[in-house]
């Protein structure tokens, strides 16, 4: 499978990969274990699988041009490619994992999903911040306009729906917690805008850097990471910029 189709975290251990930029993925992690912990039964935390979106092109050509995700400005069918997308691999996903649990076995599983009316995505961050490259001829167009992210955030709806029409597993319990871009770091200390955009940063190269490596080469990294800081920083100050989590509990029916 070709490189810009699964997003895989920067491996090592420098300033930039994603062993030494988990801190979101441990807040999340203690989160997860408040919840498990209330829960009686044995659990095996599983990953959200996700493949780059197909048939996002009309005629040639692409259908969520000057996005790299799902937008305010792209078209109604490209959420709905995302979607069937999505429906396919989770459906694989659990026809997969019941095959490696016992009958009545119970799996928690996390998702990063989104609320119903939640638009701004780190995603659509990146590709706004690409967009503006394009305009000062950094990036080339054409490479922006073919490239779409393999990620989705599901809503609740769409993950209960996939789950029942899959039917493996039975969904005992549906939860969800917010977690900021930041990890909360103003929770624990006071920090400025600069220190909260370049947290994100950093996170969002660890985990998104050799996706766009491959697409758009590694010459602009730095420079596009800069941006994307000082753009976070700034949208602290309009929005509250959080993820929502879904904590799933299911049992093999069969």
């Amino acid at each position: 499978m070709a490189k810009e189709n699964v997003l895989h975290m920067k491996g090592g251990v420098g300033e930039t990969s994603y062993a030494t930029n988990s801190s979101l993925q441990n807040s999340s992690a203690g989160e997860i274990k408040n919840f498990v912990q209330n829960m009686d039964g044995n659990f095996s935390p599983s990953p959200d699988v996700f493949r780059a979106p197909e048939n996002l092109l009309k005629n040639g050509e692409p259908l969520n041009k000057e996005n790299i995700y799902i937008s305010k400005t792209s078209p109604p069918s490209v959420y709905e490619v995302y979607l069937k997308q999505f429906e396919s691999d989770f459906k694989n996903f659990l026809k997969l994992r019941s095959m490696e649990l016992a009958v009545d076995g119970m799996m928690a599983l996390t998702i990063m999903g989104r609320e119903i009316d939640k638009i701004i995505s780190v995603e659509g961050v990146i590709g706004m911040v690409l967009n503006q490259m394009v305009q000062e001829e950094l990036v080339e167009k054409e490479k922006l306009d073919m490239f779409d992210v393999p990620a989705y955030h599901p809503r609740e709806d769409e993950v209960r729906q996939v789950i029942k029409e899959e039917g493996s597993f039975t969904l005992h319990t549906m939860k969800t917690f917010k977690m900021g871009w930041d990890a909360n770091l103003q929770k624990d200390i006071v920090v400025n805008k600069k220190v909260r955009g370049e947290f994100v940063a950093k996170y969002l190269r660890a985990v998104f850097e050799p996706l766009l490596i491959a697409r758009f080469g590694e010459n602009i990294m730095d420079d596009l990471f800069m941006r994307v800081e000082k753009f976070v920083a700034e949208l602290f100050e309009l929005e509250t910029l959080e993820f929502t989590n879904i904590i799933l509990f299911l049992t093999r029916d069969h």
